[in-house]
């Protein structure tokens, strides 16, 4: 996909970029990419917003007749699909955790908190997901942390310690805070690319190019009207191309820093470990177990007690890529990465290798950890056919 793949050479080669920065240290010692020029293009877009939002209210204040009505309407259609900002929420599936309901839980973050020296989340939730965030929700900004219930099932306490201490580590930079204002940013010059195309095609002309005669002769109208939405949809896309630019070396970099404070307070080799963990295996092995019958979070257990006992022990490592290596890295469309936005995994793994093989400045206790995984049994057991549905409605 055309359009995809020129927004990810971004984020590829800022993370090689800050990999390289950072590869000669152990700590912090590199300060931060400048990103004034994108929070700067930030203000100025939401200051064009306002004024564009201003100028329809003056519209309407002055249309007289039909026409301008109509376009008085069709302008206001147009800023609220792409220029109101979207108050940001959590999805339908995120169950939220109550502190008297699961003191550990909340106990065991509030600890790790403290290691990594980040701020408490406001909230602690949970859902059906192979995947864990910290976001800001509401207009006040509410700091929210959510664990994956089957990402917690299929990792080790090792890596289970190491995914919340990265997660942590994002609030401690306030990260969350930061790319507030980025997010909205990106995310209305997303939805303008949107309205006119889907970020995929390949090219402007594509469905012209590639119909066959049959459907060119019967569909000619609707192919040149598709083929100018994707010509009109350039202008949008290249200033969002600009922005991304803009914000990609902060972004990559602040990923790297949450995977260092992470490891400074949990240890190294938990999270390297859980970085590699196939997600895509573990969701088949999940889909199997359902249609078995069986419970998803007992597959993913036995699936992490395996690990448990075949890998790397905290006290060696993961030993570092080859330079060599990490230069071929971006080179592979198969690179593995834990999403789109983070850098690739072995550019992650090598620069935690290099830390060392400290186990972390505070671990929380094992009376601690196993009362907690109490209550997460019981919201496994409490949620599992929600968890069962999420993975069905995925698998096909």
């Amino acid at each position: 996909m055309w359009m995809r793949a020129r927004l990810q050479e971004n984020v590829d080669r800022a993370a090689l970029r800050m990999h390289d920065r950072l590869a000669g240290t152990t700590g912090f010692e590199v300060s931060a990419p400048r990103a004034s020029a994108a929070m700067l293009f930030s203000v100025a877009l939401h200051g064009l917003a306002l004024a564009a939002i201003v100028g329809m209210g003056w519209s309407t204040a002055h249309a007289t007749g039909g026409v301008a009505w109509v376009l008085v309407v069709v302008g206001w259609l147009v800023v609220l699909a792409v220029l109101i900002p979207q108050r940001p929420g959590l999805p339908d599936d995120v169950t939220l955790l109550d502190p008297s309901d699961a003191p550990y839980v909340h106990q065991l973050v509030a600890e790790l908190a403290r290691a990594v020296g980040a701020p408490l989340p406001a909230r602690l939730g949970v859902d059906p997901s192979f995947n864990a965030y910290v976001s800001e929700v509401g207009w006040r900004g509410e700091t929210v942390l959510v664990i994956g219930l089957p990402l917690w099932a299929a990792s080790t306490w090792e890596e289970r310690l190491g995914v919340v201490g990265h997660e942590l580590g994002h609030l401690r930079g306030r990260d969350t805070a930061r790319g507030r204002l980025l997010s909205a940013t990106s995310s209305a010059l997303q939805r303008n690319v949107r309205l006119l195309l889907d970020p995929g095609a390949d090219s402007p002309f594509a469905a012209v190019r590639d119909a066959d005669e049959v459907e060119f002769v019967g569909g000619f109208e609707e192919h040149v009207a598709r083929a100018l939405l994707r010509l009109f949809a350039v202008p949008p896309f290249l200033v969002l191309l600009a922005f991304e630019r803009l914000r990609a070396d902060d972004q990559q970099y602040r990923e790297y820093l949450a995977d260092r404070r992470a490891a400074l307070a949990t240890g190294a080799s938990g999270l390297a470990s859980s970085l590699s963990i196939d997600v895509k295996g573990l969701h088949t092995i999940a889909v199997a177990a359902v249609h078995r019958g069986d419970s998803p979070f007992a597959a993913l257990e036995e699936r992490a007690g395996r690990r448990t006992s075949t890998t790397t022990p905290p006290s060696e490592p993961p030993v570092p890529a080859q330079a060599p290596g990490l230069a071929g890295v971006l080179a592979s469309e198969q690179a593995h990465r834990w999403d789109a936005t983070h850098p690739p995994t072995p550019l992650r793994i090598d620069l935690l290798s290099r830390m060392g093989s400290q186990s972390g400045t505070a671990l929380p206790s094992a009376h601690l950890c196993a009362s907690a995984q109490g209550e997460v049994k019981a919201l496994q057991q409490r949620l599992t056919r929600q968890v069962s549905d999420d993975l069905l409605e995925g698998y096909f």
